[in-house]
């Protein structure tokens, strides 16, 4: 069987919903791949059924249909924001299954499936049943859609006792700049090795590059694949990001997080996060500067405590995590 994914990739959204439907795309077996999208990533090496199919916005999704129809795609994943709930119908009439992946809990979907896989409390959970009463929902944590490259690396975690070695990611577009503001945070503690994961989606790159390559204590990574992302996340000791799609990741291996709110579509897992005391929280991206990184940062390194506390939690959040929830959904045996 023909499966499609339809994933948001732009300088503003960056990439992290295509390369949740890459993972996602593993768990099949069968069949051929179709992903449907723009300015997708260069570097990638695919097995032979998988296949990007550039549509242009105008006319977006009357090309989708066709293409469809033509590559006779029968199950079809979205993973796009901008699609609305008049378009869903129309796709949903033409295949014989639409999924569709979100983070909010207000939307309004047509749509066969439902997967949200933040950790949300039961009002929020009523919510989106209550709005989509003609879906069947994946809900939760067990629902996290995980690249088989960081399920690899699993049994290569370890609690992290001390802080010697920071990741810094803020998702591959960095649309709040936020790596631009840490500049005096990563200069100041001279003592730590620094980490910085950068993307070709961010518009600031060469200015980006630029800047940090003046200091000693940092090694800039750019456009990482899953595999290498990895790797990175079980060497270091501490992480400074976003609550987008790779804080889950983090989480998955073990990593203690310092977490920025960069987005609204990631505040509902931040919140329940924050009152599980997982991660340390610094706040909006809009209320932080260079001055507040550096006073917060400094607090949270005195703080040995709590961090061994939310580095226990940390390692501890996923620990019986399985992908047969996924294959169940799609029941692939």
């Amino acid at each position: 069987m023909n499966i499609g994914f339809i994933c948001n990739i732009s300088n503003s959204y960056g990439s992290g919903h295509f390369h949740r439907c890459l993972a996602l795309s593993q768990i099949f077996k069968k069949g051929k791949l179709f992903f449907f999208g723009n300015k997708f990533p260069k570097s990638l090496k695919l097995k032979k059924n998988y296949k990007f199919i550039n549509l242009k916005k105008k006319n977006y999704i009357k090309l989708l249909l066709e293409k469809l129809k033509i590559n006779n795609i029968k199950i079809l994943v979205l993973d796009d924001y901008n699609i609305t709930y008049k378009e869903q119908k129309i796709l949903r009439d033409n295949v014989d299954k639409l999924i569709v992946i979100d983070d909010y809990v207000s939307k309004i979907h047509n749509c066969d499936i439902i997967i949200n896989y933040n950790n949300l409390n039961l009002t929020q959970i009523k919510k989106i049943k209550s709005k989509n009463k003609g879906s069947k929902f994946a809900i939760g944590k067990k629902f996290l859609i995980l690249n088989k490259d960081f399920i690899k690396e699993k049994n290569n975690a370890k609690k992290r006792i001390k802080i010697k070695n920071v990741l810094i990611f803020f998702g591959s577009s960095d649309h709040t700049m936020e790596t631009d503001k840490i500049f005096k945070l990563v200069n100041s503690f001279k003592n730590l090795n620094f980490n910085l994961v950068l993307s070709s989606y961010n518009k600031n790159l060469v200015k980006l590059k630029k800047k940090y390559q003046r200091l000693r204590n940092i090694k800039i990574h750019t456009d990482l694949n899953s595999k290498k992302f990895a790797k990175l996340i079980i060497k270091n000791d501490l992480s400074i990001g976003a609550g987008g799609v790779n804080l889950n990741e983090r989480l998955y291996l073990g990593l203690p997080n310092i977490v920025v709110e960069t987005s609204d579509n990631q505040s509902l897992n931040i919140d329940y996060l924050i009152k599980k005391k997982i991660i340390f929280y610094l706040g909006k991206s809009k209320n932080l500067n260079n001055e507040k990184y550096k006073r917060q940062f400094n607090e949270i390194m005195n703080s040995k405590k709590i961090f061994r506390d939310i580095s226990n939690k940390s390692f501890d959040f996923y620990k019986n995590y399985s992908t047969k929830h996924l294959s169940n959904l799609f029941n692939i045996k």
